[in-house]
């Protein structure tokens, strides 16, 4: 058994495409989505111990995030599924989170603190679960826990834990940027749900330009159904910054509400995010 990891990265993602196609009885959105892995990252040290408990703390670089300690944080409720699972009742696990990834920004930060807690606590454990197994442990605590168990450019379907691995793509020149606004999912979900007359996204072309490796067609045919909803103005703004800018596409992430902007060279893609007067920012 390793006792302690330090320094492990909990990267982000985004949505080259996203959208709703069905809903489950249990209310499951049924999704179809590009996820896309970005090197913006959380850290996260655990450590396990005796006293049979698990503690989260959780501190933010940005003074106007506020991320829950304890039970109500995401790391938390991964570290005991996974030791409910495994059926080990006698110890626990320490968890310290540095937040580099902002909330409400569809950037998946909580999920892929989950995702980091149970492939570290695998290992911890010397792997009591398959690949398999800790994707499906994933998926019974957020719908996207199985991407970053995963990892890389992944077509998911499902509600996020059908994953198809994709070719892997070269690196984008991507700048990603958030407002003041944040977006709560939940509500967002609400939104789509009284949508009539979707507009549906054509994923088919995107998996098209990523096995042809053709980013220029790839980024024009980029797209989230969650645009259709109400937005806050910032997001337009940054949306239509980035246009201005020459990006090839600018598209919000996940239910919101980061926007990712791709260019067609990293002199442009710097250009916009030195232009870009956000609170939170990203060069890819």
């Amino acid at each position: 058994m390793v006792n302690q990891l330090l320094d492990l990265k909990s990267s982000a993602k985004v949505n080259l495409t996203l959208d709703v196609v069905g809903r489950r009885p249990d209310g499951y959105h049924i999704l179809e989505s590009i996820f896309y892995e970005v090197p913006i990252f959380d850290t996260i040290a655990i450590a396990i111990t005796d006293n049979n408990m698990v503690d989260v703390q959780c501190v933010t670089k940005s003074p106007n995030e506020s991320i829950p300690n304890g039970e109500k944080n995401i790391a938390y409720v991964s570290a005991k599924r996974f030791l409910d699972t495994i059926g080990d009742t006698s110890h626990g696990v320490s968890i310290g989170i540095l937040k580099n990834i902002p909330s409400q920004a569809g950037l998946g930060g909580g999920s892929s603190n989950s995702a980091c807690v149970l492939k570290a606590l695998n290992r911890m454990f010397d792997y009591p679960l398959t690949n398999a197994e800790l994707i499906k442990l994933g998926a019974s605590i957020g719908a996207d826990v199985p991407f970053f168990i995963m990892g890389g450019t992944v077509y998911a379907t499902g509600i996020g834990d059908v994953l198809t691995p994709l070719k892997p793509l070269p690196k984008l020149n991507m700048v990603i940027a958030k407002g003041t606004d944040g977006i709560s999912t939940p509500q967002a979900y609400r939104q789509i749900d009284q949508l009539s007359n979707v507009k549906h996204i054509n994923n088919t072309l995107v998996l098209s330009a990523i096995e042809n490796q053709d980013i220029v067609t790839l980024s024009k045919c980029c797209g989230n159904v969650f645009e259709q909803i109400t937005l806050p103005q910032s997001i337009t703004d940054i949306k239509n910054s980035m246009l201005k800018a020459n990006a090839l596409c600018s598209v919000m992430t996940g239910s919101g509400s980061a926007v990712f902007g791709i260019f067609e060279t990293p002199k442009l893609a710097r250009e916009c995010f030195n232009a870009l007067n956000v609170p939170t920012k990203f060069l890819i």
